[in-house]
């Protein structure tokens, strides 16, 4: 039998499971129903390098970083600038070199850190943050 599942906290999108009949469930807790669980970096991972694309124009190309499980006052800090957080995402233009991507708390605490790098010409790469 096929159900739509949802995590709470939202540490996954919603997805369609298979079950056996009688073993179905709709919503997938955390432990202590998601309390206790801190916020992470999903995306990139640690060490993770990624291509400017040549063909793309700059100003097309996006990153998307992901956090989960997705709590109110996330932050992000990449390198020395803040970023709007928009559901546990935010959204960068990349920039060649190596970088340090920081999900914080409301009180700017560091939850989960990851340094990253961007390969590409530089020249290709102009536009801003």
């Amino acid at each position: 039998m096929r159900e739509t599942v949802r995590f709470e906290p939202a540490i996954e999108p919603d997805r369609d499971e298979w079950f056996v009949r009688g073993t179905e469930m709709t919503v997938v807790r955390g432990p202590n129903g998601g309390t206790g669980l801190t916020p992470r970096i999903r995306y990139p991972s640690p060490d993770t390098i990624i291509a400017v694309d040549p063909d793309v124009p700059p100003g097309r190309q996006r990153v998307v970083f992901e956090a989960a499980p997705v709590i109110a006052g996330l932050q992000w800090r990449l390198d020395d600038a803040m970023l709007p957080d928009v559901r546990g995402r935010a959204t960068w233009t990349p920039r060649p070199g190596r970088h340090t991507l920081v999900l914080e708390d409301a009180t700017g605490r560091a939850l989960s850190r990851v340094g990253f790098e961007v390969r590409g010409d530089p020249a290709a790469v102009r536009a801003p943050m």
